[in-house]
């Protein structure tokens, strides 16, 4: 199994690789003692990973040729006193994202093996020095800009969507996926259409790209007028 960290391919690759992934979500009260929940971005994924480098070069190793165990700690502790994020790529799977290095464990062996383990979290790299990433607030949920959520009122299944925004600045954690389903949009037109802002790699979006979107104004009447004591208002929700 090929497992790459940046140009560091891991000698010996084992089973028990931990892909840790998740949705935040939050209640939000509205009228009458009713709860809507509304869901978030998706978490950064979290990988973490034991094994060993092999002094000597065995059945197991997934390469022709292995360096100094010595030489693979170096290579990784080279990453985490330098800018300490780096490209992971585990194609059986499907992990190829950006990440940076949490934490390294490693103990040298009598044999001259050496145990480690790691533990890497997906990385988005500010596109300059000057962005300072602010989470959104629940008034940021509800903004008349880009309003999404879904949740139950009395029991029933109820969703709102109103969308007016011709633009998107991209927040920690966003994916075009989500992005494009928030408008309404299939992922490879929002990608299309900002191909020039992305690059060439639709799974790299940093934090402060404004990509263009094709919102729409027509919201989906025939929920939301069944939402009890929620009315509309200036584009917004009450």
């Amino acid at each position: 199994m090929k497992f790459m960290i940046g140009k560091i391919r891991l000698p010996i690759v084992q089973d028990n690789i931990e892909i840790k992934e998740g949705r935040d979500s939050t209640d939000i009260n509205i009228l009458n003692g009713k709860t809507i929940t509304v869901q978030g971005n998706n978490r950064l994924t979290e990988i973490s990973y034991s094994s060993f480098f092999p002094k000597n070069h065995t059945t197991l190793c997934d390469v022709s040729s292995i360096k100094a165990p010595t030489k693979y700690v170096s290579m990784i502790k080279a990453i985490l006193n330098g800018d300490n994020y780096v490209r992971v790529n585990i194609p059986k799977k499907k992990i190829n994202i950006m990440c940076q290095i949490t934490d390294f464990d490693y103990k040298p062996k009598a044999n001259g093996d050496i145990d480690y383990s790691i533990q890497l979290k997906e990385f988005n790299k500010p596109q300059d020095n000057s962005f300072v990433y602010v989470p959104p607030t629940t008034s940021d949920v509800i903004d008349t800009t880009a309003t999404a959520f879904s949740g139950t009122l009395n029991g029933d299944v109820r969703e709102v969507k109103i969308v007016n925004a011709t633009t998107y600045t991209v927040k920690t954690g966003d994916c075009l996926v989500d992005i494009a389903r928030l408008y309404n949009m299939q992922w490879i037109d929002l990608y299309n259409d900002n191909k020039d802002v992305i690059g060439n790699d639709p799974n790299l979006i940093y934090p402060g790209q404004v990509l263009k979107v094709r919102g729409t104004a027509k919201t989906t009447e025939n929920k939301i007028t069944k939402v009890n004591n929620v009315k509309q208002y200036n584009g917004g929700t009450r």
